[in-house]
C-alpha cells in the first residue's frame, strides 16, 4: 500500500449469516480486483455465545503446515532422503506453530475485545484499507445490511503494520 491515508470501516451486522455472506463477498471482489484492503476481519458471537474470528492477513495453520513442510523437504533434500523426511516433518510442525502464533494484520487482541462486546448471533467486520477504497467497501457493506462506520488512522499505525508486514 502507499503512504495514502488509512481508514478502519466497521460494520455491525445483527445477523451472523448476513455477515458471513457480506465477508466472503468482500474477498470475492477483492480477488476480482474490484477493490483492495490490507486486511479484513470478521467476528462472530453465535447463537450458543461462541466466538469465532477469521482474518484474511493472518495464515491458518493448514496453509502454515503444507509451507512448512514444503520448505522443510527442500532444505532436507540437500541431506539426502533421510534428511527429505526429517526436514519435511520437521517443517510440518514448525510451519503449524508458527502459522497458530503468528499475528498478522489486525491485532488478535483488538479483535477478541470487540467480540467480547457482541451479542448472541451478531457479527462486526473490519476493513483496513487506503483512502480510496472507502467509497465501494462502505457502500458494499452497507447494502449487505451493516450500520458502517469508519474511522481515519494516524500515518504511525499504518507505517508500523506496514513494517510488520514486510518482516514477515
Amino acid at each position: 500500500m502507499s503512504k495514502e491515508p488509512a481508514m478502519l470501516i466497521l460494520a455491525s451486522f445483527k445477523d451472523e449469516e448476513i455477515a458471513e455472506s457480506a465477508f466472503f463477498d468482500l474477498k470475492m471482489d477483492k480477488r476480482g480486483r474490484l477493490i483492495d484492503f490490507k486486511d479484513a476481519a470478521i467476528v462472530n458471537r453465535d447463537k450458543e455465545d461462541k466466538l469465532h474470528i477469521k482474518e484474511t492477513a493472518d495464515l491458518s495453520v493448514g496453509k502454515g503446515v503444507v509451507y512448512g513442510g514444503i520448505i522443510g523437504a527442500l532444505i532436507g533434500l540437500i541431506a539426502g532422503p533421510i534428511g527429505a523426511a526429517i526436514g519435511g516433518t520437521a517443517g510440518v510442525v514448525v510451519g503449524g506453530i508458527a502459522a497458530k502464533n503468528i499475528d498478522a494484520g489486525i491485532p488478535d487482541k483488538r479483535l477478541t475485545e470487540i467480540g467480547a462486546t457482541l451479542n448472541s448471533g451478531s457479527s462486526v467486520i473490519l476493513v483496513l484499507i487506503e483512502q480510496r477504497w472507502f467509497e465501494p467497501v462502505h457502500t458494499r457493506l452497507e447494502e449487505a445490511g451493516g450500520d458502517v462506520l469508519s474511522e481515519p488512522l494516524k500515518e504511525e499505525f499504518f507505517e508500523q503494520f506496514e513494517d510488520d508486514q514486510e518482516g514477515e
